[in-house]
């Protein structure tokens, strides 16, 4: 059996404190993250940074907090997640986060339990990507790196299989178009 894992970065599990303080515990806690000798970072983060950053971050948290939907990364992934199960019929699509809740861990876990096949791939580095834009004139405009200039954005993504860079930039000034936004493109090794 095969499956489909989203993956996002992560979202508190609530607008509060103690929904921030356990949260941004683990994504400062990341070796990845913060490059600091453990014996001077740790007493900054536990005695200064969490104590003030969650209440801080939660107010924040609270401007963007849908009363009835919730994070929006969390809502959006979801919404994401049950509209690609019709594409995958009888596959398992389930998603994960880095930081936070349901963690990648568990659900990779799960997902092996079940006899999920789990494949795993990375994006081509980050300065081999393409940005597309539409311009007023309805032209598309093609920069090289990721920067999307935009004042916001809701992540998603397409998987396409394409010959070429050439066709995956066609498709990619097709989907500025009908999608009104931005989009980058970049290689899945």
């Amino acid at each position: 059996m095969t499956g489909l894992l989203l993956i996002q970065l992560g979202t508190p599990d609530a607008p509060t404190y103690r929904g921030l303080f356990p949260y941004l515990r683990q994504f400062l806690s990341d070796r990845r993250v913060i490059e600091v000798q453990r014996a001077k970072w740790l007493p900054l983060l536990y005695g200064i940074i969490l104590p003030t950053r969650s209440g801080s971050s939660a107010a924040k948290y609270r401007r963007i907090w849908d009363p009835v939907t919730g994070s929006p990364l969390m809502h959006y992934t979801k919404r994401q997640t049950e509209l690609l199960k019709p594409y995958f019929p009888g596959e398992t699509v389930r998603f994960g986060m880095m930081v936070g809740n349901p963690p990648v861990r568990k659900a990779v876990s799960e997902m092996v339990a079940a006899g999920v096949r789990v494949f795993v791939g990375g994006l081509e580095p980050i300065a081999d990507s393409k940005s597309l834009k539409a311009r007023p004139d309805g032209e598309v405009l093609i920069t090289d790196g990721p920067y999307l200039e935009t004042k916001e954005h809701v992540g998603g993504f397409w998987v396409l299989e394409a010959s070429s860079r050439e066709e995956a930039l066609e498709w990619g000034r097709k989907a500025v178009i009908a999608c009104r936004a931005p989009v980058e493109i970049r290689r899945f090794n």
